[in-house]
Parts: C-alpha cells; structure tokens; sequence
C-alpha cells in the first residue's frame, strides 16, 4: 500500500512537470503525457500497470464529462445541434461500419461483428486533446463548440455501438427490432435519468441551506449518480452525465459567489489530475497489450500495420464526412431561405473537424473492458488484436493529429462569422441591465437611501453608468443592501444568457466572475 501511495504522488509530480513542460513546448499536453508514459513503462523499476477498465468508466468518466458538459455553453449546442449530432451518432455508426468491414477483409480470422467491436472501440474522439489545443490557438466559437459537443456526445454512441457488436459477437446473433428498441431506452433513459437526478440536486440545494463546501461536494457526487444509476436501469451512462450537466448548468445562478470561485478552483485542479492520469497510463499499459499480442503468436509488427491502417481509415472518413457537410449546409440554406452570409460548415471548418480526430483513454477502456472468455467458456476472439489495435490507433491519431494540428490552425484563415453580436455592443447590453436592475432594486426599496450618503453615491453611479460605457470603482459600505444589487446582477446575467442568444456566453460568464470576486471582496470587508 505505502509502495502504491508514494507512486500516486511521483506520477501526480511527473503530471505537473509534463504538463508545465508541454505549455513551453506549445503542444497539447495529452500527446506529452501518453509518450511519457510508453518511456516510464519500459524502465525497469517501474511495476507492470494494468488498467481496470471499471475504474474509468466509474471513476474517470463521469467527473470528466460532467465538467465538460457544464462549461459548454449549452445555447451554442442548440445552435450547432445538427451538425453536433451528425457527427455524434451518423459519422460515429459509418466510422463502426467502416472499420468492420476493412478488418473482416484484412485481417485474417475477424469477423464483421469483431470488426463492429473494434469500429465501436475506436469511432469516438477525445474532447480533452481537441480543448486543450483550441485553446492554445485562437479559433471560432462555432469550431470549438461543435468539437466539444460531439466528443461529449459521440462517448455515448460509441458505447452503444460496442455494446451491441459485444452482444452479436458472444451470442452469435443480432435481433434487429430488440437492438433498435434498446437503442431508443439507452438515448432517452440516459437523458431522462440525468436531468431527473440533476433537477434533485437543484431542489436540494434551494430547499436545504449549504455552505459552498457542501454545495461543491455535492457537485462531486451528481455525476456519479447519474451514472450508476443510468447504467442500473440499463440506458446510457454518458448520455447520464452529459444531460444531467447541462441541466445544472442552466441552475448555476442558485449558487452563490464562494459556491461559484471555490467550485471552479476544485474542479479545474480535479479534472486536471483525473486528465493526466488517464493518458499516462494509456502509455503505462503499453507492455501488458505487447505481452497479450505476443503470447498468442502474433507478429508485432503485423499487428502495427493493421493498427495503421486502421487509423488511416477512420482519419479519411472523418475528413471526407467533415467535408461533405459543406453540400448539406449549402442546401439547408437555400431549401429554409436562410440569410446567413456564411454557411454553417464551411472549408476552413471542415478541415478542424475532420482534422480533429485524436482518440483518447476512453477507447482504451473499452477495449479493455472485452472479456477473456465468452459465455460458452471460450477465449474471447481476436481480443489482443483488437486490444493493441487501439492502442495503435490511439497512439497515432494523437502523434500525428495532436502534434500536426496547432501548426495548421496557424494557416488556417477563418472568416468572420458574426455568430455574436459585437463586443462592445454586448458589453454595453452588459453594463446597462446591470446598472438598469440594480437602480430597480434601490427604487423597490427606497428605506435603503434614506439619510445614507453611501447608498446615494451608489445610486448615482449607477445612474451614470446608463450614461456611460466605462463603470467607476464603488465605495464599500452599507454591505447589505450592496451584497442583494451584487444578487439581482448575477441573476440578470443569468438569465440574460438565457434569452439573448447574440451575446457571447463567455462574456456574460466573465461579468458573473467579476460580480462573485466583488462578493468575496465584500465579504471580507464585512469580517474585518
């Protein structure tokens, strides 16, 4: 156990270092990670690591996804959803498809339902490795947006689709009507479980006080419920975690400032040491995959290829479906008499999406998670093909693509697209309902300015910035009265955010942000 506890630090330390080393280099830092660990993993001090490919799906993933569903700004997925859900489930199931059937040609004793295991396996791309390159280079909110939304998503389909190929594998069979059936169950009770179970946190927070080290503990515990209990009732996990999200997410304004700062700091850091994790043992595990390959006779190098090309096709059809999404949104304009002056995928887009196909430890997990034997009692076949296959196509899509993919952003010239409204005019908006709601306040409760200068000068500035672009810095004093305006400003943003969809939700996130550091500054104020 001490042995166990001193590594956990010494790969949390070697995490830190890559990463801070991997910023200097300006590349993604899962690409660093995963190398680091296919060069720890062949020293020999190091102990042989096997993955339990249960503690991602019940440790890893929900945290993961959760995070990533409640930082996306859920107006843009509606916004993009088409093309979001193309590539979600549409391109994953060609991609699937694709892989089985290359495989049951290439690959000597592989079925077309093995080949369906091994497409399920490796058709979802990882949303980490593409975040965390997007924002190392500047590039459209549509862009990141759609990349963001489909990894979330396309977890989901893959899994479905692995699950399915599993079953038709082990039982020899595939019922059409019943996959179709389950298919439907797996999509809407995963959605349905997540919003339910994350509309109970909601209910609980608003009905039970907390502090915010109890509202963010309970934040933790959210998306494993979601999970497990979606998974129980035989639906979608991801689908679970990913709903149930963007549910909450639409419910942040019943948190309070210290909820909000403190609550983002712990997930941040969290989420940053699950990440790291995950890909450095995708390269830790490197040598159990080459000893299953060479304990039952297999060429390594054989294997490589298939890998390869594996990995040349799937890179391919996700290109030439990115690229096809260019007619389609051509005709979507003109057959609804749309206005917009750019389409909603165009060149520049197309070449990101389909570029930005690098797998992630998910796969892995998947893979991992095939069983030795079948249900008969026989070995499961073709499982270390289908395993270093993964491996080898994870491995490439983040060499190539991860490495490859900042120097292109580079060349890539985006045009304008307008999406949101100006800047500055979105500012303005800002500023003015801030002011507008807070002069509401004082003028419903005018016992506050009664025989109180501070109260008067505060009124008057907010008087004048209705006047004014740039706001002034505002005395502290009756702290009260100050903390509920900071309150009815938060709940402005949010649900300005809600029913203004020009205004950039970054933006709004960042007055919100501002408006909880100066509730955290009052409040100490208030203690001292």
């Amino acid at each position: 156990m001490e042995a166990q506890v001193i590594f956990i630090i010494v790969m949390v330390f070697i995490i830190s270092i890559l990463t801070m080393l991997a910023n200097k280099m300006r590349i993604a830092y899962p690409v660093l990670l995963v190398v680091a660990g296919l060069f720890i993993s062949f020293l020999p001090m190091i102990p042989r690591i096997s993955i339990d490919p249960g503690l991602i799906f019940y440790i890893f993933l929900p945290p993961l996804l959760f995070q990533s569903a409640v930082a996306l700004p859920l107006k843009d997925v509606l916004r993009w959803k088409r093309v979001i859900l193309s590539f979600a489930f549409l391109v994953v199931l060609l991609t699937a498809a694709g892989v089985g059937l290359l495989t049951s040609w290439m690959i000597p004793g592989m079925t077309f339902a093995l080949g369906m295991v091994l497409g399920g396996i490796v058709s979802s791309t990882d949303a980490v490795s593409a975040t965390t390159i997007m924002h190392q280079v500047k590039v459209p909110s549509r862009v990141s947006t759609i990349l963001e939304g489909e990894s979330m998503l396309n977890d989901a389909s893959s899994l479905i689709t692995f699950s399915f190929a599993l079953i038709a594998v082990q039982t020899g069979q595939f019922v059409w009507h019943q996959a179709i059936l389950s298919f439907c169950w797996m999509v809407a009770g995963g959605a349905i479980i997540g919003i339910l179970v994350g509309a109970a946190f909601v209910y609980m927070h608003k009905l039970l006080p907390m502090d915010s080290n109890v509202t963010i503990v309970f934040t933790m515990i959210a998306p494993y419920l979601m999970y497990i209990m979606a998974e129980a009732a035989g639906a979608s996990g991801v689908l679970g975690v990913v709903c149930g999200g963007f549910y909450m997410s639409q419910h942040l304004d019943a948190l309070d400032s210290s909820s909000h700062l403190l609550g983002s700091s712990v997930w941040d850091n969290t989420v940053f040491i699950l990440n790291g994790f995950a890909f450095l043992m995708i390269g830790l595990d490197l040598p159990e995959i080459v000893s299953g390959i060479e304990a039952d006779g297999i060429s390594v190098i054989r294997a490589t290829f298939y890998g390869l090309a594996i990995t040349a096709l799937i890179m391919a059809l996700r290109m030439l479906n990115a690229y096809l999404a260019i007619p389609i949104s051509r005709i979507r304009r003109e057959k609804m008499h749309l206005e917009e002056k750019h389409l909603i995928v165009d060149s520049p887009t197309s070449f990101v999406i389909g570029w930005c196909g690098m797998r992630g430890v998910l796969s892995l997990a998947a893979a991992l998670s095939i069983p030795l034997l079948t249900p008969s009692g026989e070995a499961f076949p073709q499982r270390s093909m289908i395993l270093y296959c993964s491996f080898i196509v994870i491995l490439a899509t983040l060499l190539i693509q991860g490495l490859t993919l900042p120097l292109l952003l580079k060349h890539i010239h985006f045009p304008k697209y307008h999406d949101h409204i100006n800047e500055s005019e979105a500012r303005d908006i800002i500023l003015r309902g801030l002011a507008e709601c807070s002069l509401e306040y004082i003028k419903k409760n005018p016992q506050v300015i009664e025989n109180d200068d501070v109260m008067k000068y505060i009124m008057k500035h907010f008087q004048s910035l209705l006047e004014r672009e740039k706001a002034q810095s505002l005395l502290y004093g009756a702290s009260t009265t100050y903390h509920h305006i900071l309150e009815k400003q938060r709940s402005y943003l949010f649900s300005l955010n809600k029913k203004h969809p020009g205004i950039d939700e970054e933006l709004i996130r960042h007055y919100i942000r501002r408006i909880d550091l100066e509730d955290e500054r009052l409040k100490s104020e208030r203690r001292n």
